[in-house]
């Protein structure tokens, strides 16, 4: 199965396309993410989203519910609800296509990188189960249900670790692309 996901990412995998998820990528990190993050804390003191904060206790989990205030609560499950029912699926066909595209032009095909490509969609139902463990403590709040905070401070964990290895290898990649065009065109002409 990952092999076929793999070929259709690279099928996929033009500049065009990943210039349109960059683009997509950029206006939710640039515009809509810091709105609704802004949005967010002005109702609960300054403090961010739960799916940005790595290592909290459920404890400290259901502080920051009760943080946020009932009007940041409703605004908080709007945000799972909408932007990030699409910024999963945007930033993981972003990396995904960026890795495709560049290691098409760095690596041979029967490389083991080339394997490599599906990773970022990893992501996706890390950061999916997340989010709907975060729409069930907003919408089951006040009562607290510590093992699902455990839980979603586990997945937002694995999702963080997978976009961190995406973004190592596009790296890798981008580095080793260099390198090659480099070693091609020595002069830099």
């Amino acid at each position: 199965m990952l092999a076929s996901v793999q070929a259709r990412l690279q099928r996929w995998a033009s500049s065009r396309n990943v210039l349109l998820f960059l683009a997509l990528f950029l206006l939710f990190e640039i515009v809509i993410l810091p709105i609704a993050g802004a949005r967010l804390m002005s109702y609960s003191g300054g403090l961010g989203p739960l799916d940005l904060t790595l290592g909290l206790s459920p404890a400290d989990t259901y502080a920051r519910l009760t943080a946020y205030t009932a009007a940041g609560r409703l605004t908080y499950l709007i945000i799972e609800l909408t932007a990030d029912v699409v910024f999963p699926i945007v930033y993981g066909l972003f990396f995904s296509l960026a890795l495709a595209l560049v290691f098409q032009r760095t690596f041979p095909p029967e490389s083991a990188l080339q394997r490599l490509v599906p990773v970022p969609l990893l992501a996706l139902p890390a950061d999916y189960l997340e989010n709907a463990g975060i729409v069930v403590m907003l919408l089951a709040y006040p009562q607290e249900l510590g093992g699902l905070a455990l839980l979603v401070r586990l997945l937002t964990l694995l999702k963080w670790l997978v976009t961190t290895v995406a973004a190592v290898l596009l790296l890798i990649g981008l580095g080793a692309l260099f390198v090659r065009r480099r070693s091609t065109n020595p002069t830099g002409g």
